[in-house]
């Protein structure tokens, strides 16, 4: 098995981002916005929110708390400790621009994930692409197709490197970019996938 330098999203791939961010905007404008909703990679929820909320619902991210409290998705920490065992792990999640959103984020992985050591293996970025690795695991098709662009235009061809998009609802149609080489459903899929590329 070959050891690979992996680099996971946090939002919507370790942690349910959507349903929490429709429940806190559901709650301060009365609406009843889900997951299913959003369009592809949460591209103009501004418009689709109430227009006296627009672009506040980002604000929501701002909340003292908000990132602290989120649930992981089913088989993400056990997930994540596996690999960690075997591979390079580094977390790898946008900078909301905010002080609480990075508090937030750093704060749930020192509750949930103590097997991290987050000075070598947590990285707040909003440009993903400029990263190097094996594998870049994330929701965004946008992320995805920006790294492997990047990639494609800075590697090696007998370096390989592979994109795995974790399965979202405003990603459905992700199996049908050519930048993206593996979709997984969920964390058992996500690693299935991992051992067939290592």
């Amino acid at each position: 098995m070959k050891k690979l330098r992996l680099m996971v999203d946090s939002d919507s791939v370790v942690v349910d981002l959507v349903g929490p961010w429709c429940e806190e905007y559901n709650k301060l404008y009365h609406d009843n916005l889900t997951p299913e909703k959003f369009g592809k990679d949460f591209g103009g929820i501004d418009k689709i929110v109430k227009p006296e909320c627009g672009k506040k619902v980002y604000d929501i991210f701002k909340q003292e708390g908000f990132f602290e409290n989120l649930k992981p998705l089913d088989g993400a920490i056990e997930g994540l400790e596996e690999l960690n065992k075997r591979h390079d792990l580094y977390i790898v999640t946008a900078y909301s621009g905010t002080p609480n959103s990075a508090k937030g984020k750093v704060a749930w992985y020192q509750n949930n994930c103590p097997f991290l050591d987050l000075d070598k293996s947590m990285i707040l970025i909003r440009d993903k692409f400029l990263l190097r690795g094996d594998v870049m695991i994330d929701d965004s098709l946008k992320n995805l197709k920006a790294f492997y662009e990047e990639q494609r235009l800075h590697r090696d061809v007998t370096d390989p490197f592979y994109t795995v998009c974790y399965s979202a609802p405003h990603n459905g149609n992700a199996a049908f970019e050519n930048y993206v080489d593996f979709v997984a459903g969920n964390w058992s899929e996500l690693l299935d996938v991992i051992h067939e590329i290592a």
